[in-house]
């Protein structure tokens, strides 16, 4: 890797799988062949990225994703402009832990565009969350945030078939924020709430809330 760097921040989710976010920031700097143990699930927001990946050079506009499978050698580089992702990395032992899937069939495209820019924004979410770690329930924001990246990211574009939410009713919501608050008191374990919350009603309890 060379060139110039300006704001690049790093997340390590010790505590939820090891999920990693890196938000890069950059205009002129370039990253070697290489390749990643997990899948990278990423987005531009501002920019042109440029990639040398399955033998053919590609160009990733502002409102490009970028999706890769573990191991797929790729290099990157700053093809135009001040370029600037957000990118989140996952072991496949985190997915199937996180989506509750049995198999994955990983990405057939690495960069298309972002449909309705719902990746974007969850990813932007994950961001913010992890930037503000005073906010009240600021991990259990971050952990809803990483279940938002991976549901888009493997239903749109991995071929995952995952249960989409129903239609509870109010009482449930009423239960949600006496969960909310046990999880803030300390009471019950964020992770494994959400894990199975998301397989039982296809939806996290933060997400439920704000229907």
């Amino acid at each position: 890797m060379n060139g110039s760097t300006k704001c690049n921040r790093y997340h390590h989710l010790g505590w939820f799988h090891g999920v990693e976010l890196f938000e890069a920031s950059f205009r002129n700097q370039t990253f070697a062949r290489h390749s990643h143990e997990g899948f990278a699930i990423g987005a531009i927001g501002e920019g042109v990225g440029g990639y040398l990946c399955r033998g053919e050079s590609m160009v990733l506009p502002a409102g490009s994703l970028s999706l890769m499978n573990p191991d797929e050698p790729h290099t990157g580089r700053a093809a135009a402009g001040h370029v600037r992702d957000n990118m989140l990395y996952a072991s496949e032992k985190a997915m199937h832990s996180v989506l509750g899937l049995r198999d994955l069939r990983g990405f057939g495209e690495i960069a298309p565009q972002d449909r309705g820019l719902r990746l974007t924004r969850a990813l932007t979410r994950l961001s913010w969350c992890l930037n503000n770690p005073s906010e009240v329930a600021s991990r259990l924001g971050a952990e809803e945030a990483v279940h938002e990246v991976l549901t888009q990211a493997f239903a749109q574009y991995g071929g995952a078939e995952l249960r989409q939410p129903g239609r509870e009713p109010a009482a449930i919501r009423t239960l949600l924020v006496q969960i909310e608050a046990a999880i803030v008191a300390g009471f019950c374990d964020q992770a494994h709430l959400i894990r199975q919350f998301r397989r039982h009603y296809g939806v996290t309890p933060g997400a439920l809330i704000r229907h």
